[in-house]
């Protein structure tokens, strides 16, 4: 190797990655398999995921130590611990939103923080953009489904005969009311000149606030996310049409950052169980590595290469890097 594309990856290192991608907690993986899609959902949702990870002695020599297990922790009550210049402490999972004495400490290095467009020390949700939105969607869904039962339902009209005294209409009405909590009305006698009818319906039409409606649902897709995720929306928009052009780039570029913010963490993961089975100097000398998808492997970092790489689940050559 001339070096052009970067140093191969140390043998001893890929062998750690394969360990801790197929290590079992129980009947669980610690970080391979689907272990991480709670973490990119949460982030998305609420702008950030934890994940604590315990570390336990693995065998008798003095480098046998390893990451047991993995535990999610409520993200929407774990918070930053950092000081005014930036510096990291760590995490506190809190049970109130104030300090108290049933706080836990996450230490920062036996934890992975998962922050999506993170700003500061928190994440923002992909979706909130969508909320306000989300809020006149629920009023716009009332208007439409009154609108609806207004248009759709013509009244029965009960007309009285002339000279008709409003004590015989009350009365009339509380008899007709009566014969309707006792099931179906199948007959009626009418006094003369009385007359029961179905009221003419109008030419009333919903498509203002149906097309209303439908512009709310579109201004909720979050940027990125193609319309067919969302039931009805795809059919409407012709979105596969869509998908073959500009959508399409979009999304890939969501799930490009998606495996980006995932990557960084399982890096951080990995370095720490390298650095506890290899040492510190081991980890310096050899800390140029990089991780595939979608099944994320080791690959060696070069110049020109993302910082994450889709190689249909096998690792490229360094020659192959695009």
């Amino acid at each position: 190797d001339d070096g052009t594309f970067g140093p191969e990856v140390h043998p001893r290192i890929r062998a750690i990655a394969s360990d801790l991608a197929k290590r079992y907690n129980g009947k669980e993986l610690i970080l391979g398999g689907d272990r991480l899609k709670r973490a990119a959902r949460e982030s998305l949702l609420t702008g950030n995921a934890c994940l604590a990870m315990a570390i336990d002695k693995e065998g008798i020599s003095r480098n046998d130590w390893g990451i047991s297990k993995t535990a999610y922790r409520p993200s929407l009550s774990v918070f930053v611990d950092e000081e005014d210049d930036g510096f990291l402490n760590g995490y506190w999972q809190r049970s109130q939103s104030y300090p108290s004495d049933s706080d836990a400490f996450l230490h920062p290095l036996t934890t992975l923080w998962f922050s999506w467009e993170k700003h500061n020390s928190y994440g923002e949700p992909l979706v909130l953009p969508s909320v306000p939105i989300w809020m006149n969607l629920l009023d716009m869904s009332e208007w439409v489904q009154k609108a609806a039962t207004d248009t759709a339902v013509s009244p029965w009209l009960h007309i009285m005969p002339e000279g008709f005294g409003q004590d015989r209409k009350d009365s009339y009405q509380q008899e007709y009311q009566q014969l309707q909590r006792e099931g179906a009305v199948t007959n009626l006698f009418l006094y003369s000149g009385a007359e029961v009818k179905k009221a003419a319906s109008g030419n009333a039409t919903l498509e203002p606030l149906i097309d209303q409606w439908l512009n709310l649902r579109y201004q909720m897709v979050p940027p990125g996310v193609p319309l067919w995720l969302y039931p009805g929306l795809g059919m409407e928009a012709s979105t596969g049409k869509e998908l073959a052009n500009q959508p399409a780039m979009a999304y890939g570029r969501l799930v490009a950052n998606v495996r980006s913010m995932l990557g960084e963490q399982i890096r951080w993961a990995l370095s720490l169980e390298i650095l506890l089975k290899e040492g510190y100097e081991f980890l310096q000398e050899n800390n140029r590595y990089d991780i595939t998808w979608p099944k994320w492997e080791v690959l060696p970092v070069t110049d020109n290469q993302s910082s994450l790489v889709d190689t249909g689940g096998q690792p490229q050559s360094p020659g192959n890097v695009d």
